[in-house]
Order: structure tokens, then C-alpha cells, then sequence
């Protein structure tokens, strides 16, 4: 069974030193994002992705900035992450390194992935994140950053134009992101990305050494095997879920029949993980709807839509439940300034075929 979707450590513990230096009590706010800090002092441990997630979304909120991932970007070394960063300061050329930095990120987190294609003059790197994550926006912020930086610095050139596209709204501190990545910035994008010129794709990498990447890819390929297994149940059932709330058929039949198992042996494997396949519909809903409330300008109406709700009034309602207020006033406390034009009232419960 795989293991839950996680981060190393390492950033982790980059995380609480960045924080303390600004004031910020990182312990307490560590525990109380459910992370137990003994892991930060283990060089391969892991943290939960969920928890980090919050982490940093909660400690964004206590400062009061929106620009901590991109600041947290520019404090992290260029030999943070071992064999992967071997493997891409290796690569012949900038297309080859991009092509490795996604083709090799499960070495370092199963949390999310990367894909390289071309088109348009670009050769783009897309990030790929689950609806069901949870906010994360900080958390974008930091790893686009960080890639955007980690380019310039392999490349040696800190003025290469880099264009970068942001599912998250425009920032207030927008200045931030400038500075770090550039003013080739552009938000409310509907995928997470960075483009690079086609025409400097065939740049050489500085000090690349074309044996040791060949080397080093059949090394990265078998570790990459070692760590692929058959996905967890619960992170599979989410999988279906997140597709068929939309549809009106996020039922344990349907379920049972998309995992081509019994609805008795899908009981039975739930029960084994401690839930129940009405806790995971729950669950997913409230980390879709955190993620489309905080980190996109989705209307309200089309949330609802995405979370198997009939009309917003139900999904007003399941979000007072989850999270004690509304979406709008969610919304609005995530997002400064931003006003939804769709409201929230009382009216019909979720679309029939969500079933417990």
C-alpha cells in the first residue's frame, strides 16, 4: 500500500527556521497543524502533505502576508534534494533539465507530479495537484518559486526570462513575486506552470557531466520503481470521488464497480482504514472546497457544482458545518478585498447519487 502523499523533512525543518527568524512561534504552530516535530530532525523523514499544507496556509494567515511560499523560495539551498539534484544539474541542456525535473520528481514527493511538452514557443513544465489537497496556494507559491530560482541558478543566469502562470488570484504583495520570479508573472491561470523560451531550450548546463547523468537516470529509474506501488484505497476512492461528485454518482455501487471490487470488499478494505466511504465524501468536499474557496476566484454556484451540490444554499450549509461560516465569508477571509457576486442562501440539499 502506498505510503500517504508526503513531503521530505527537510523543508520541513527549512520551514520552521525561516519562520522563528520572523518572529513566528513554529512549534506551536507545527503541533497544532498536527505535525510531530521529531520528524523535522530526520534527514529522510516525511511529513504529511496534508499537515505541511496547512502549515504553511495557517502561518501565511498569522503574519499576515500572502507572499509567504515566495519568500520561503529564496531561502532554500540548491542541494536540498540529493540524487534529484544531481540528476537535474546534470542534464545536457536546459530542455534536458526540465524534462528530468518532472520525469524524476517522485524521487523527492509523491504529493504531486510534473509534466514537459512545447507548444507556443514554450517548452512548459506543468505542476499537477489534486482538487481534493486542501488550500494551496503557499505551497504553489514555494515550489514554482523554487523551481523558477533553481533554473536561473543552474543556468547561471539570474536575468533569463522565465514566464510564469498562477492558478492562485493576483497577490497583494505583488512586488514579492517580482523579485523572486521575475515580471513575466501572470495569476488566475487554470493550470500551475512556467514556460521557457523554445529558442534557449538548447542552452548547455554549465559543468553538466553527460556520463554521470546516464549514470545517474538508471539509478533515479529504479528508485522511482522501488517507490511506485498499487495506490492506498482511500487515496483511490478519493480519485473517483473528486470525478463523480460533478456527476451525481459518488454512490458505493458505483464506486464498488470503478474499483471493479464488491461493494462487501469495499466496506471491508474501508473498515481496515479506520473510515467509512461517507467520511472520505466529506473529507474530499472539504479539502476541494478549501482549495476553490482560497486559492482560485471559481464562482460560488460552480464550487457547489464540482462538490455534488443541487444549489449553493446546500453547499452554504455543509460549509457552516465544516468550517463554521460561509463560503462567501471563507472566501473573504482568505482573500482580502475579494467579493464573490453569488452569495449563499438556504434552499435544496446535494444532488441525489452522493450517498453514504
Amino acid at each position: 500500500m502506498q505510503r500517504d502523499r508526503a513531503i521530505n523533512s527537510r523543508l520541513l525543518h527549512l520551514v520552521g527556521t525561516f519562520l522563528t527568524a520572523n518572529g513566528v512561534d513554529f512549534e506551536k504552530l507545527a503541533t497544532g497543524c498536527g505535525i510531530d516535530l521529531t520528524i523535522s530532525r530526520l534527514p529522510e523523514g516525511e511529513v504529511r502533505f496534508a499537515d505541511f499544507l496547512q502549515l504553511l496556509e495557517t502561518a501565511s494567515q498569522h503574519m499576515g502576508r500572502d507572499d509567504l511560499g515566495a519568500r520561503l523560495a529564496e531561502q532554500l539551498p540548491l542541494r536540498l534534494t540529493g540524487i534529484y539534484h544531481y540528476l537535474t544539474t546534470n542534464a545536457a541542456t536546459l530542455r534536458d533539465e526540465a524534462i528530468a525535473s518532472s520525469q524524476y520528481l517522485g524521487l523527492i514527493t509523491n504529493a504531486y507530479t510534473a509534466s514537459f511538452s512545447e507548444s507556443g514557443g514554450h517548452g512548459w513544465v506543468t505542476f499537477e495537484f489534486r482538487n481534493d489537497t486542501g488550500s494551496r496556494k503557499q505551497f504553489v507559491d514555494l515550489q514554482v518559486a523554487a523551481v523558477v530560482v533553481r533554473i536561473r541558478q543552474i543556468i547561471e543566469d539570474p536575468m533569463m526570462p522565465i514566464r510564469i502562470e498562477l492558478e492562485r488570484p493576483e497577490p497583494l504583495a505583488l512586488a514579492t513575486f517580482e523579485r523572486v520570479m521575475g515580471n513575466d508573472v501572470h495569476f488566475n491561470a487554470p493550470v500551475n506552470r512556467i514556460g521557457l523560451q523554445q529558442r534557449l531550450l538548447a542552452r548547455p548546463i554549465p559543468g553538466a557531466d553527460a556520463h554521470l547523468f546516464e549514470e545517474l537516470q538508471k539509478v533515479g529509474s529504479l528508485l522511482l520503481k522501488l517507490k511506485s506501488r498499487e495506490d492506498n484505497i482511500v487515496e483511490t476512492l478519493s480519485d473517483f470521488i473528486v470525478n463523480a461528485l460533478p456527476r451525481g454518482d459518488a454512490t458505493p455501487e458505483q464506486a464498488s464497480k470503478n474499483l471493479n471490487v464488491s461493494e462487501r470488499t469495499l466496506q471491508r478494505n474501508l473498515a481496515a482504514a479506520n473510515t467509512t466511504f461517507s467520511k472520505i465524501i466529506d473529507e474530499t468536499r472539504q479539502r476541494m472546497a478549501l482549495h476553490f474557496l482560497a486559492d482560485t476566484e471559481t464562482p460560488l454556484t460552480q464550487i457547489a457544482f464540482l462538490l455534488g451540490f443541487s444549489e449553493l444554499s446546500a453547499f452554504s450549509r455543509a460549509a457552516k458545518s465544516w468550517f463554521g461560516d460561509t463560503p462567501s465569508a471563507i472566501r473573504k477571509r482568505s482573500r482580502p478585498g475579494f467579493s464573490d457576486d453569488d452569495g449563499g442562501s438556504s434552499g435544496p440539499e446535494p444532488v441525489s447519487g452522493v450517498s453514504d
